[in-house]
């Protein structure tokens, strides 16, 4: 069980990252910097995050997060995981 979870943290660790390089990507094309590009994503998270809906509450706690909010990064990592999963 240890090595599933241990294997569990690596990808997502590696989805961190393809979601940080993605930001950095969509902000280069975007003549944005990355901070802009995440302060935009924030906003978008925000509705979510500040539903009264307690099933929406429920999935965005279930996301993986080192602060008290997940960061976008965690949430693209996270549906990109989660994704990727369900095809195979």
């Amino acid at each position: 069980m240890k090595h599933q979870k241990d294997t569990q943290k690596n990808s997502f660790d590696t989805s961190l990252n393809l979601a940080h390089n993605a930001l950095e990507q969509i902000a280069r094309r975007e003549g944005k910097s990355i901070e802009h590009v995440r302060k935009h994503i924030q906003l978008a998270m925000m509705s979510g995050l500040l539903s009264e809906d307690a099933s929406v509450q429920e999935r965005w706690m279930c996301i993986p997060h080192a602060g008290e909010v997940p960061s976008p990064e965690e949430v693209i990592a996270y549906y990109a995981s989660k994704l990727s999963s369900e095809n195979k």
